[in-house]
């Protein structure tokens, strides 16, 4: 094997990358590799919300069918919140009330529940 172009050996004077990195001159300090850190989690958070297909699914669902959207992810949230019985009450009692009322009712609970959790 020849030094020359082997990867293991470096020529004098001529250091390899991560060396040259860790010199105190290119260090970044505590603030900036914070500041990375976070941008790489936020990337990694980002990339594997894109990728989840029931994320996916969700957002196509919502651009598509938005009021079903905000009506399942309303009851979905109130479901925890109410007992068997109050819950089916609900259910159908939103199910007679008039269409503009119901999405008025609809954003309105959406708005309190986002501001809650």
């Amino acid at each position: 094997m020849n030094q020359e172009n082997s990867r293991i050996f470096v020529k004098p004077g001529s250091a390899k990358l991560s060396a040259n990195l860790s010199n105190p001159k290119y260090s970044l300090n505590k603030k900036q590799r914070l500041a990375n850190l976070a941008k790489l989690k936020n990337l990694a958070k980002l990339t594997v919300k894109a990728t989840n297909h029931n994320y996916q699914a969700a957002v196509q669902r919502s651009a598509r069918y938005p009021l079903d959207e905000l009506q399942r992810r309303v009851l979905a949230k109130l479901r925890r919140r109410y007992s068997e019985e109050a819950y089916k009450d609900l259910v159908i009692n939103l199910e007679h009330i008039p269409v503009f009322e119901k999405i008025e009712w609809l954003k309105e609970m959406d708005d309190k529940l986002r501001r809650k959790e």
